[in-house]
């Protein structure tokens, strides 16, 4: 990828975080339910790329971390995609 400028998702995402970072000022008392396309898979990478997985899995540690843990969607509590993304096994 030399000499091109490549976007990541997962910098938007962090970037996000830190936004919302800041309606948290203390640990508990708040009640807020964020909900969206992060356009990134939680527990793998494209083509299963442990680099991007391991990447994308900050994502979702900071959001657990200020109090936002994802609930879902998952398959095993509901329904499978359809199409199934090519990049997941």
């Amino acid at each position: 990828m030399q000499g091109e400028i490549a976007f990541f998702s997962d910098g938007s995402a962090h970037n996000v975080i830190s936004a919302l970072s800041t309606f948290f000022a203390k640990e508990i008392g708040h009640r807020v339910l964020a909900a969206g396309d992060l356009n990134i898979v939680r527990g793998f990478g494209e083509d299963g790329d442990k680099y991007f997985a391991a990447r994308y899995k900050t994502v979702f540690e900071r959001m657990e971390i200020i109090g936002l843990p994802c609930v879902g969607p998952a398959y095993r509590n509901g329904r499978r995609a359809d199409p199934w993304p090519d990049e997941l096994p």
